[in-house]
């Protein structure tokens, strides 16, 4: 009898043995299933996403297309860029497969050429004078000049009072680097010349680029702080009247802007000023579901072979 009983027990020891197993086989089981599902569909996830992005890319390409055919024309249209051409105007968010693009072209050359501070090495006094005062119009120190004019010239010995060169950069604590001591390939350079802070890039990066051309400023693009450095003692405030004035139509030519009452008695001179442009800048955005691209491009349209994209970027340009 006390066999019969032990020989049950075991029996059901077994069995539990058994279930226990067999619950744990079948947790595995369904911990690995679950895991081979959430990879595959972060696989899938992962490979729309480049798709996307391979989608989104394109179109931002067929908008390099776009922008340069849109300032081919005008250039035949029209003798003279100012907001009111084509080019100019802002269009709302196309509508594509999967998503939508939008994107917008500026004139570069209603901003200043930082490049234009030194012609063959050497400093161009109306264009530093143009530059320190465009620093004060925006609150910033406009000693700073000097700074860059030692960032692009091409020697290694600081030539400017406050300026500096490589013994200056290579002493830093942190993140020594050599001065580019050649033009500016980007505004975004201004970062590392001394006493630029993000707050005075963020101030003067709407205002300036940098192509190696000597390229003159449009009157009929410019804003008011650009408007205000052309000459000695325009206020900020004058300068915005005569953007108001001036509208979208501009002037036919730098002459007639010139004659506008707020520069009588100034000096004022023509020099670097023009109401044609041969710089551009697009900046496109492209939303396909979930992914998002941003490029901005500079699209030279003057030149060998006629509109033609010499920059692009993710970022600053």
């Amino acid at each position: 009898m006390m066999r019969m009983v032990h020989h049950i027990r075991g029996r059901k020891r077994q069995r539990g043995i058994a279930l226990l197993t067999a619950i744990l086989i079948l947790a595995v089981a369904t911990i690995a299933g679950t895991a081979m599902t959430v990879r595959g569909q972060v696989d899938i996830r992962r490979a729309s996403n480049v798709l996307n992005g391979d989608q989104a890319e394109s179109y931002l390409s067929a908008g390099e297309v776009w922008a340069a055919q849109i300032l081919k024309r005008d250039l035949t249209d029209n003798t003279i860029d100012a907001l009111g051409d084509q080019w100019a105007q802002q269009l709302p968010p196309l509508p594509v497969d999967g998503g939508q693009i939008s994107g917008h072209i500026e004139d570069l050359q209603g901003r200043f050429n930082i490049n234009t501070l030194l012609s063959e090495g050497r400093p161009q006094a109306l264009q530093v004078e143009r530059f320190r005062r465009l620093l004060a119009v925006l609150e910033i120190p406009p000693e700073l000049t000097n700074a860059v004019l030692d960032w692009l010239d091409g020697d290694e010995e600081a030539q400017f009072d406050g300026g500096a060169e490589d013994a200056e950069y290579l002493s830093r604590q942190q993140g020594a680097y050599r001065t580019a001591n050649r033009a500016m390939v980007s505004i975004s350079e201004l970062r590392l010349v001394k006493g630029f802070s993000e707050e005075y890039f963020r101030k003067l990066e709407p205002y300036v680029y940098a192509v190696e051309a000597n390229t003159a400023i449009n009157v009929n693009t410019a804003p008011a702080p650009v408007i205000a450095c052309l000459v000695e003692g325009l206020s900020l405030s004058s300068a915005e009247d005569l953007v108001k004035r001036r509208g979208t139509a501009g002037y036919a030519n730098v002459n007639a802007f010139l004659q506008d009452d707020i520069f009588t008695g100034t000096g004022i001179k023509s020099n670097g000023l023009t109401v044609r442009s041969s710089y551009f800048l697009l900046t496109g955005e492209a939303w396909i579901d979930r992914v998002r691209r941003w490029r901005v491009s500079v699209i030279q349209r003057m030149g060998v072979g006629g509109p033609r994209v010499i920059m692009r970027s993710k970022g600053w340009f």
